[in-house]
């Protein structure tokens, strides 16, 4: 949203809005009809937890899960949506003491991402803003490219017309900014201030300059009366400028409160899912290994060797075929002694 298009608009989104999963409790009084809507707004600000959203008669908390903190809906109802841990909560309806919802932001993130823009005209590659150093300038100065952030969007901070800056030496002083907007001037890390309407702000080699979403820097020495323009991008062919914004976001940390890339997040999650599948894996082979051992020692005690069975057969009937001679010949005998009479 921060480029501008071949057309020489500002861009649209390039993906679709991701909607985090609520899930109402079951619990919740029959006659609320209270509903929550939680969309992601700022992917740098989302953390891993769940949240809890409750009503405690008067009024809507967010607690979350992780630690515990609690941040209230105010106003409630609301005017807009509250955003809390780069979520977006709009909450309707007219709700009862104890309704709860559960809200997690990540949970469906992946399967709802789709990209908006299908139009290649439409990508916003260019960046919306132009700058130059006019030729005329009989110093040395120089003026960064520039770039935009989100101030850039709000009504009427676009850029409708060229700016000229003009340095005077005498009072070392730029002037020609907005009236309406304040000046901020950065150098390593500490940031002053000017007031709208301030009529000239102050030179100082490299730092930059910033008003209304816009920032661009101004090096070199400076020669009265030197100027510099900065305005709107006239046309967004062969500006690429916003792309390699766009690109450069793989190594920028932005997630996790900007202490993890896109990259290392990804090799992270790559990471995690592999221990964990390996994880399984061993412990199947485990379980596999004691089921095993408890079967083999199950046969051992009741088992049955078909060998040692078949051996016990032709024993017992050897036995029974000697027991059966015994008892002929016992009979041969008896039958004699009977014919001596």
């Amino acid at each position: 949203m921060l480029g501008q298009d071949q057309n020489g608009d500002l861009g649209q989104p390039f993906f679709g809005p991701i909607n985090a999963y609520v899930g109402r409790n079951n619990h919740n009084s029959k006659a609320s009809t209270a509903d929550v809507t939680a969309v992601v707004s700022d992917a740098s600000a989302l953390t891993s937890s769940d949240y809890s959203v409750d009503f405690d008669g008067s009024n809507f908390n967010v607690t979350r899960k992780s630690d515990g903190k609690i941040t209230q809906i105010n106003p409630f109802p609301q005017t807009k949506p509250q955003t809390i841990d780069g979520v977006d909560y709009t909450i309707t309806g007219i709700p009862q003491t104890k309704d709860n919802f559960l809200v997690r932001p990540t949970y469906m993130a992946a399967s709802q991402m789709s990209v908006q823009i299908v139009d290649r005209s439409k990508i916003a590659l260019a960046a919306p803003i132009a700058t130059a150093a006019p030729t005329t300038n009989s110093g040395t100065g120089k003026i960064t490219a520039g770039t935009v952030d989100a101030a850039y969007l709000a009504p009427g901070a676009a850029l409708t017309a060229p700016l000229t800056l003009t340095y005077d030496k005498t009072a070392g002083t730029l002037s020609g900014f907005p009236a309406g907007q304040d000046v901020t001037l950065t150098l390593n890390g500490s940031s002053t201030v000017y007031p709208a309407g301030t009529p000239s702000i102050p030179y100082t080699d490299g730092a930059t300059i910033s008003f209304g979403g816009v920032n661009f820097a101004i090096s070199g020495s400076l020669a009265d009366q030197d100027k510099f323009t900065v305005g709107p991008n006239v046309s967004g062919v062969g500006d690429s400028r916003n792309g390699a914004l766009m690109a450069a976001l793989q190594s920028k940390n932005v997630l996790d409160n900007g202490s993890a890339t896109y990259q290392t997040t990804y090799a992270q999650m790559v990471n995690f899912v592999g221990n964990k599948a390996r994880e399984a894996q061993i412990s199947n082979t485990a379980a596999d290994a004691a089921v095993q051992q408890a079967t083999n020692q199950q046969q051992s005690v009741s088992g049955v060797n078909l060998d040692e069975e078949a051996a016990n057969l032709l024993r017992y009937q050897q036995a029974y075929q000697a027991a059966g001679k015994v008892v002929q010949m016992a009979s041969t005998l008896f039958d004699t002694l009977l014919s001596l009479r």
